[in-house]
């Protein structure tokens, strides 16, 4: 594969593919033995392959000093209908390549070599059907190798208490020697990822039940998230802040940035602490009333505890009331919640979007009334959008130079 150049000082002139031509057999012996020998697959990424969306998602996908991964080589030469295009073999049609930082061609019209999983191709093996492949997908398959379990966690580590099965092992043995690598299991956690994935069950419970079902259309109107960030804030990191703020700095109340900052300082106290806590409520709360690896209900409503009805309650008012501005337990409420979930199919996407972009203003509003009041919680937040959005427009700090075609080859 040619290079664009070695390093991103330098300029681009000299990149030209030349054009081997050859029938279609000539591309199919190689692209079988990049498929096969090579144990390569290619990858489509919708948002690389148009030049309009290429720029966004090289703005979007920035390493954590929010420099750009990837770079677009700009338009520099005409269509035959005189459309702006880049154009590197002079077929006149538009090449839409993004390049690496080292200079290398790596998304070409939306197209990118990875590695295939030779695992992947196991899973297809072993579970036969496609019925059978959608209950069992693959990252829950290679997770069950693992042993991944939500009740085994050593928070002291921040990771998952992983052994590996006979079955993997095996797979490993032999694929390692080949060169095709070992599997990519994720460890680590974190109190709220842990939260996340706990309340993904609640979340689809509470919408099961009668009164809401009915209502189930306006989710396309709901950040899950956000309601997921704000009863973790409500039930753990809040009351741990406090208890921090007791403790190391004698009352003193910290502002949202200073405790972000001290989280950041004291990651490992904070993930092994506050992460037992969360462990603690989900099984002594949550896993009485819905069982927390499968998401099935163990008790009816009837039969649930006290703290777990309260949390379904504070999903009603983060839902409903924050989020909707309604108050869900009134009729004249819920009726016009109903109307609204009647009429969602006619929304347009521009209006579902509004309502949205509403109901996260009003939920960071909450965040910062009721959980962390006279912390600057808004302030912060605005202030890293707004830090995001800044380094998205120093792209064009990183912009390519390339010569126009006809005068590349002029000068050749």
């Amino acid at each position: 594969m040619p290079l664009v150049n070695s390093t991103l000082k330098d300029s681009f002139d000299k990149l030209e593919i030349p054009r081997v031509g050859g029938n279609i057999s000539y591309y199919r012996d190689k692209f079988i033995d990049m498929i096969i020998n090579g144990n390569f697959r290619i990858k489509y990424i919708p948002n690389a392959a148009c030049r309009d969306t290429a720029i966004e998602y090289c703005k979007n996908s920035v390493d954590k000093d929010g420099k750009p991964r990837y770079r677009l080589l700009p338009e520099n030469a005409k269509d035959p209908l005189g459309n702006s295009i880049t154009d590197l073999n002079g077929d006149k049609v538009d090449d839409v390549v993004l390049i690496d930082r080292n200079g290398n061609p790596s998304i070409i019209n939306g197209y990118k070599l990875v590695f295939a999983s030779p695992y992947k191709k196991v899973w297809k093996s072993v579970i036969k059907t496609k019925q059978e492949r959608k209950e069992m997908p693959f990252n829950k398959w290679i997770q069950s190798l693992f042993d991944k379990d939500i009740k085994k966690i050593d928070w002291d580590a921040g990771q998952y208490k992983l052994t590996k099965g006979k079955e993997m092992q095996e797979l490993e043995n032999y694929y390692g020697p080949m060169g095709l690598g070992k599997a990519r299991v994720s460890k680590r956690i974190t109190p709220s990822s842990y939260w996340s994935s706990i309340f993904s069950k609640v979340w689809k419970v509470y919408w099961n039940d009668e009164q809401f079902f009915v209502l189930s259309p306006l989710k396309k109107l709901i950040n899950y998230l956000a309601v997921s960030n704000m009863l973790f804030a409500y039930l753990f990191d809040a009351p741990f802040k406090e208890l921090i703020q007791d403790n190391k700095f004698n009352g003193k109340i910290l502002t949202y940035e200073q405790w972000i900052y001290w989280k950041q300082q004291n990651n490992k106290e904070y993930v092994s602490v506050l992460g037992k806590n969360v462990q603690s409520y989900v099984e002594k709360i949550i896993d009485k009333a819905i069982d927390i690896t499968s998401g099935e209900l163990k008790a009816e409503p009837s039969q649930w505890g006290k703290q777990f009805t309260e949390l379904m309650h504070y999903i009603d008012y983060v839902v409903f009331g924050v989020g909707f501005n309604v108050d869900v337990s009134k009729q004249e409420g819920y009726n016009r919640l109903k109307r609204n979930a009647e009429g969602i199919k006619e929304a347009s996407p521009e209006d579902i979007k509004n309502v949205k972009d509403n109901f996260i203003k009003r939920i960071t509003a909450a965040i910062e009334r009721d959980i962390y009041p006279n912390c600057g919680y808004t302030a912060f937040k605005a202030q890293l959008k707004e830090s995001k959005l800044q380094n998205k427009n120093k792209y064009d700090n990183f912009a390519v130079n390339l010569k126009p075609l006809h005068q590349r080859m002029n000068n050749e």
